[in-house]
């Protein structure tokens, strides 16, 4: 684990909690790196909670699903990126990540509201709460944050 994820306390439901640790992530933000993110560990929402309290985890999984996976390809204090993907139709609870958020769709699409991003098109979140759909294909994306984000906050 590096530095940046063993000193980051990121807050969540409920008071504050551990960001999630570095294992097999390839870049710490400290000197340059290839990847393939296809061949990086992919870990589902469902996971990712067992790093939460135990009293945090349903609220989590409430607000973001059980079935999104993701791998993180960076986490640094001063940028984070993510690659998820999820099935059909799934979707979030209006949360944020206490990070500025640009949000990259490689397949399939997201809805946001009225508002639909395909493949080639994002979205930029100025650390606001947000809400997507996953379009009848499922959706693909890239998150890039200005720092460590929070699993959530619902606040």
């Amino acid at each position: 684990m590096t530095d940046a994820a063993e000193e980051h306390r990121a807050p969540g439901a409920g008071g504050t909690v551990p960001a999630h640790p570095n294992d097999g992530v390839p870049g710490d933000g400290t000197k340059m790196f290839f990847y393939d993110s296809d061949t990086l560990p992919y870990r589902s929402n469902e996971e990712v909670s067992q790093w939460l309290p135990e009293e945090q985890r349903g609220d989590f999984l409430d607000a973001v699903g059980r079935d999104l996976l993701s791998t993180t390809i960076l986490l640094s204090k001063s940028l984070t990126v993510v690659r998820s993907r999820v099935g059909p139709g799934a979707r979030v609870k209006p949360h944020r990540h206490g990070t500025n958020q640009i949000t990259y769709v490689l397949s399939g699409e997201l809805r946001y509201g009225a508002r639909i991003t395909r493949a080639g098109q994002g979205v930029f979140s100025p650390n606001q709460k947000y809400t997507w759909t996953a379009g009848p294909e499922g959706a693909e994306w890239i998150e890039i944050h200005d720092g460590l984000p929070a699993p959530y906050q619902l606040d």
